[in-house]
């Protein structure tokens, strides 16, 4: 799964759909824009919101979360992680630092 539907979140996607040795396949999006709700990218569909992340994990048998949010905030980054930690101990966690463009 991925969490954020932004442009990072979009780039990530397409190139676990195009990359032929990437292990992930991406089972959704979660993200919190309202007009996203319900869109489905690169064949990928927006699942909900980052509230409804525990009963999507449930409902979806997902076990890596990639969190695709290059504009939040480390408190944010940490609320997103703890709601995943409760939701089951055995899921894979990682936080892409992503940046677009020049250095």
């Amino acid at each position: 799964m991925i969490i954020g539907a932004g442009a990072a979140g979009e780039q990530i996607c397409l190139e676990m759909e195009v990359n032929e040795k990437s292990r992930y396949y991406p089972v959704g999006f979660l993200d919190d824009d309202p007009s996203k709700q319900g869109l489905i990218i690169h064949g990928v569909k927006i699942l909900g919101k980052i509230r409804d992340l525990p009963e999507i994990l449930r409902a979806n048998g997902i076990d890596e979360i990639l969190v695709a949010m290059p504009s939040a905030n480390s408190k944010q980054i940490r609320a997103i992680v703890d709601v995943i930690r409760a939701a089951g101990p055995d899921r894979k966690i990682k936080v892409l630092p992503l940046h677009f463009g020049p250095r």
